[in-house]
């Protein structure tokens, strides 16, 4: 990382347009807090893109203040676009691809904070790197507290690159924190109208598209986590736990139509085995309606190949699959035991 990255400082790699879009939906608590971040960026070429959702409180009023004080002159613009109706946050993000003036684009939660040089980094990352997507590294706060750090350097050089950082767990699953080269996204179709898992889905296509991704170590974003966000995932409704599972299944037969080599077949094949623990459990924990959707959560289909009987740890997942279905049940339980403990 060079000395400008670290301290911030902008160097005189460009001067692009960035567009930093914020879908927002009854953000009255926090949307002054994340748009004065946004508008105190050491990097000036940017335009706010606001999507506003059809909420049903202060919000927008909020917003066209800042409109007002910084209408004319020669620093940041901020604008607004508005559906007909709610989109939900999966959407308002296609749109913001769709509605962005700026080379790159950059998303931020309508609740969460950036850092300072944030953009800057990243913009000179993406000119020194010459990669589709740039990602920074962030903290999570609940309450005041800061209750975890996602920090990871790399940077790959091919499409197999991208996708092994995804299946690691290193380019993380949120559409925040990241700059995306706007021409990646358009050319590729990324885009998304779902309401449920939205992030997920978005991610798994930018692994999947793209050539060159770098990311960065420096914490350039603060996340908060509330009750009532975009992003909670305190949802009761079947839509979420289907999802989840529909989007398990899309990974499973990707993978399938796809001529992975073995090592990277491997690793997606086990990422999908600790997810679908993950996606049980949560349905397991939901409303009684959704329970039917349990056999599906853990469904082996996608291991049932020559790869299980070639390799260990397939094969202990799929000795798992077949058993009876209590004893997956505390199996799972079990799983979710130890993760909270060892994390």
């Amino acid at each position: 990382m060079s000395e400008n990255l670290q301290t911030g400082v902008e160097s005189n790699v460009g001067n692009d347009l960035i567009t930093l879009a914020i879908p927002v939906y009854n953000a009255e608590n926090y949307i002054e807090r994340s748009l004065k971040s946004a508008l105190n960026q050491t990097y000036k070429n940017i335009e706010i893109l606001i999507v506003d959702d059809c909420g049903t409180d202060r919000s927008i009023e909020i917003v066209n203040q800042f409109v007002n004080e910084n209408r004319g002159g020669g620093g940041v613009k901020i604008r607004v676009v508005r559906p007909s109706e709610n989109i939900g946050v999966g959407a308002a993000r296609t749109l913001a691809i769709k509605e962005a003036k700026g080379k790159y684009l950059f998303y931020m939660d309508q609740d969460d904070e950036l850092m300072p040089f944030a953009i800057s980094v990243l913009y000179e990352e993406m000119c020194l790197k010459e990669v589709d997507v740039v990602q920074g590294s962030h903290t999570e706060c609940k309450n005041g507290i800061i209750t975890c750090t996602f920090s990871k350097q790399f940077h790959t050089v091919n499409r197999k690159g991208s996708l092994k950082s995804h299946f690691k767990g290193n380019l993380s699953g949120y559409v925040w924190n990241k700059l995306y080269n706007v021409k990646f996204l358009r050319d590729n179709n990324i885009e998304t109208d779902a309401r449920s898992c939205e992030d997920m889905i978005m991610i798994y296509q930018v692994a999947l598209n793209a050539e060159a991704i770098s990311s960065l170590s420096l914490i350039t974003y603060k996340k908060f986590i509330n009750d009532n966000s975009l992003g909670a995932t305190n949802v009761r409704n079947l839509s979420v736990y289907s999802a989840y599972i529909d989007t398990l299944d899309f990974k499973s037969l990707y993978l399938k139509s796809c001529n992975f080599d073995y090592s990277l077949r491997t690793l997606i094949k086990i990422y999908l085995f600790f997810n679908r623990l993950l996606v049980t459990y949560c349905v397991s924990k939901g409303p009684e309606s959704v329970h039917y959707l349990l056999p599906e959560a853990l469904s082996s289909k996608y291991l049932l190949d020559k790869d299980t009987f070639t390799n260990p740890v397939l094969f202990v997942f799929w000795l798992f699959s077949i058993l009876p279905y209590p004893v997956k049940m505390l199996g799972v339980r079990c799983y979710i035991f130890l993760r909270r403990f060892y994390k």
